[in-house]
C-alpha cells in the first residue's frame, strides 16, 4: 500500500480498543504495511488484506454507531473516571490494568483473574470497563472477554462460574 493508504489506516487504528500504539513500515520502496503494537504487547506488521478488512469495519462502525467507545481509569475507589482516549493509553502504558488485576478463584493449574480494562464499546446502558479471564499455570491468557458494570459483579462470575 502506499504511505498516504498507510498513514490513513494506521490513523483508524487509534479507535480501536485491542491497538496501544502503531507506526508506518516500508517494507519495499514504496510499499508500506502499518505494525501494530497490541495492549498485550504483541507486535504483528498488518498485511493490505487486514488493513482492508479493518478499515471497512471502522467504515461500517462510524456509520451506524458513531463513536461507541468510552473510556475511564479507576478512581481512589476503584470507581470508573471518565477520560479521553489518549489519558487512557497512558494509563495503559504505565501498567495500569496489571495494577488491578487480582485472582479471585483457582481452578487447579488455572487462575480466575478480574481487572480493570478501562474502556467500554456498550452501546446502550451501563458501561462496562471490568473483565474477566483465566490464565494457564504460566499465566497465559485462555480466554477472557467478559465485561461487567461493577468489580462486584465480575467477581461474583468468577466465584460462581462452574468448570
Amino acid at each position: 500500500m502506499t504511505s498516504e493508504e498507510a498513514q490513513h489506516f494506521q490513523e483508524q487504528l487509534t479507535t480501536l480498543n485491542c491497538v496501544l500504539d502503531s507506526e508506518l513500515v516500508e517494507l519495499t520502496p514504496g510499499n508500506f504495511a502499518v505494525q501494530i503494537e497490541y495492549l498485550n504487547g504483541l507486535r504483528e506488521v498488518t498485511p493490505s488484506a487486514v488493513v482492508d478488512a479493518y478499515a471497512k469495519l471502522l467504515q461500517i462502525k462510524a456509520k451506524y454507531f458513531g463513536e461507541v467507545n468510552l473510556y475511564a481509569v479507576p478512581g481512589a475507589n476503584g470507581e470508573p473516571v471518565n477520560c479521553d482516549r489518549m489519558d487512557w493509553v497512558n494509563w495503559q502504558r504505565a501498567g495500569g490494568p496489571k495494577r488491578t488485576m487480582q485472582t479471585i478463584r483457582e481452578f487447579g493449574d488455572i487462575k480466575g483473574i478480574v481487572w480493570f480494562c478501562g474502556v467500554s464499546n456498550t452501546l446502550d446502558g451501563t458501561p462496562k470497563f471490568w473483565e474477566v479471564g483465566f490464565l494457564d499455570p504460566k499465566n497465559r491468557p485462555i480466554w477472557k472477554g467478559s465485561m461487567f458494570e461493577t468489580r462486584e459483579m465480575a467477581v461474583a462470575y468468577i466465584e460462581n462460574y462452574n468448570r
